[in-house]
């Protein structure tokens, strides 16, 4: 590197003492026309040599792209052969639980219990490792149309109950409209709901509260979950819905998961946009979605 440097600073050094030494013969009256042949070859060589940079430079960005779509195939495939044998782990472990191998004791359904919890965690990540693959490869269609946005939220609260009870928390939905409707693809907006407040669920503290709330703004209609947490510093919160970020610093975990970065993708699919926040021990996640029927939400993404 510092023989790079070295060569580059000689380089236009060398230019420059040609220029100063050409201006100094042309006011004593010098002949040396051969100067002006000599500059315009060093002005030409420093273009090209410009140039040749910038076409490495774009020559690399080209690999560096290739490789990350080899890295994101090799991903999705990878994860779409995980979900089988993750599945079937479910539903044995399920059937294990249900008695029909016989009675368990109270030590081995705990066992079981948390080991259940982690495939499920586990083909969620899963789904929406591949789910985001699709979106950034344009392969989602949404079907977009009119619901009731609240039900949709009230039926995420319902299906999340059992995950909030298993760490003591409770689930509370408040809205300042009973029934705000809005457009879009209903399947992936649950789909964002879930991701946000289960992380709320799974960041939040024991036996301590997960509000999610729905508020009617001039920007459209908003979503947030709000949980108990320790406050998340300023420089990972502003990059929480990055592909790949991790909060595992100040969580203490693996990381947030591509959760919240599918939300993103899906909310940015509605023509919305996600928001956070975190301060005195309180965790915001949430979006905001137009009002009213868009013909030019997309169709594809």
């Amino acid at each position: 590197m510092k023989k790079k440097i070295t060569l580059k600073i000689l380089f236009y050094v060398t230019m420059f003492s040609v220029f100063v030494l050409f201006l100094t013969l042309n006011n004593a009256q010098i002949p040396f026309a051969g100067i002006k042949d000599i500059i315009i070859i060093l002005v030409a060589a420093g273009i090209l040599r410009s140039n040749f940079k910038n076409k490495m430079l774009l020559k690399n960005t080209e690999q560096e792209k290739i490789i990350e779509t080899h890295n994101e195939a090799f991903a999705a495939a990878l994860t779409h052969d995980l979900k089988t044998p993750v599945i079937a782990q479910i539903r044995s472990l399920e059937l294990l639980l249900g008695g029909v191998f016989g009675e368990l004791n109270k030590e081995q359904k705990e066992m079981l219990s948390g080991t259940l919890e982690s495939c499920k965690y586990m083909h969620t990540m899963i789904s929406d490792i591949l789910s985001a693959y699709k979106y950034e490869n344009g392969d989602v269609r949404l079907i977009n149309m009119d619901f009731d946005f609240y039900a949709l939220v009230k039926e995420c609260c319902v299906e999340l109950t059992s995950a909030a009870q298993s760490k003591g928390q409770k689930i509370t939905l408040k809205s300042s409209s009973k029934a705000p409707f809005i457009y879009g693809d209903r399947a992936q907006l649950k789909r964002a709901v879930m991701n946000l407040i289960s992380n709320s669920i799974s960041h939040g503290y024991e036996n301590s509260e997960i509000t999610a709330v729905i508020e009617e703004t001039k920007e459209g209609t908003a979503f947030v979950s709000i949980n108990e947490c320790p406050d998340i510093p300023g420089e990972i919160l502003d990059k929480v819905f990055e592909k790949y970020a991790t909060g595992a610093a100040k969580f203490n975990k693996v990381g947030t998961g591509p959760g919240l970065y599918l939300s993103q993708r899906i909310i940015s699919a509605h023509l919305g946009s996600m928001t956070a926040k975190s301060e005195n021990n309180h965790t915001t996640f949430g979006f905001i979605v137009p009002h009213k029927k868009r013909t030019d939400v997309f169709s594809h993404v």
